[in-house]
C-alpha cells in the first residue's frame, strides 16, 4: 500500500513538475514574440511641427559606438553578439555566430566578433557579416518603418516610453524619457540627439495592456 502511495505521489509531483517547466517556457515564448509580452501602443498627435529634437534611447542594432549595440545584444536574449572593426569604428549586432551564418552583406569587412555574454573578441575569420538583428532605436527609411525594428526594441526595453514618428512613418525614434530635451541626453551624449528638420508630429505612447 505504502508503495502504491508513493509511486502515485512521485506521478503527482512529476507531472506538476512538467506543468510548471511548460508554463515557463510558453512565458517565455511568449514575451519574447510579443516584444516584452503585452504592450500596446496609443498614437498622440503632437502640435505641428512636432518635435524638431529628440533623444533616442541608448540602444542600437548598429552604430559607431560599441555600447549602443552591446546594450541592445544585453536586451535582446537572440543576441549572439556582435561584429566590429575598429578601422570602420561600426559595430553590428547579430543573432547568429559567424559560423553559423551564411548571409553575406558584402563590401564590408569585420575581422573582429565579440562573442555573449562575456563581448571577448573570439574573431571572424572570413570576415564577412550578417544576420543582424531586426531592431534599432531609430529608422529613417522604408524599410525599416514596414518592419516595426523600433516598436520591437521599445517592448525588449524596460525604460521605453514610446517612439515618435514623421507623418509618413518613415522616421521612427524610440526614447526612455519624453521630458528630457535633446541637449540633455543622458551622459550629455550627443550621439542619442535625433534632428528631425521636418518634425515628429506623432508620438505612440507604451503602456501595460
Amino acid at each position: 500500500m505504502n508503495t502504491i502511495l508513493k509511486k502515485y505521489n512521485m506521478y503527482i509531483i512529476c507531472g506538476c513538475l512538467i506543468l510548471i517547466t511548460i508554463g515557463i517556457l510558453i512565458y517565455i515564448l511568449t514575451r519574447k514574440k510579443g516584444g516584452g509580452g503585452g504592450y500596446k501602443y496609443t498614437e498622440e498627435t503632437l502640435h505641428s511641427p512636432g518635435m524638431l529634437n529628440v533623444c533616442s534611447a541608448p540602444y542600437s542594432s548598429s552604430f559607431k559606438k560599441s555600447k549602443y549595440v552591446k546594450n541592445l545584444c544585453n536586451l535582446d536574449p537572440d543576441c549572439k553578439g556582435y561584429y566590429g572593426d575598429t578601422d570602420s569604428g561600426w559595430f553590428v549586432a547579430t543573432y547568429k555566430d559567424p559560423s553559423e551564418c551564411t548571409e553575406d552583406k558584402g563590401g564590408t569587412t569585420f575581422t573582429k566578433y565579440f562573442k555573449k555574454p562575456d563581448y571577448n573578441d573570439v574573431g571572424n575569420t572570413s570576415g564577412q557579416y550578417g544576420c543582424q538583428l531586426k531592431m534599432s532605436n531609430t529608422c529613417d527609411n522604408t524599410v525599416c518603418a514596414d518592419g516595426n525594428y523600433v516598436e520591437n526594441l521599445c517592448n525588449l526595453d524596460p525604460d521605453c516610453v514610446g517612439y515618435y514618428t514623421s507623418a509618413d512613418k518613415k522616421i521612427i525614434v524610440a526614447t526612455n524619457n519624453t521630458d528630457i530635451k535633446y541637449t540633455d541626453c543622458p551622459d550629455g551624449d550627443s550621439d542619442l540627439e535625433y534632428d528631425a528638420p521636418l518634425g515628429l508630429p506623432l508620438f505612440y505612447r507604451r503602456s501595460q495592456v
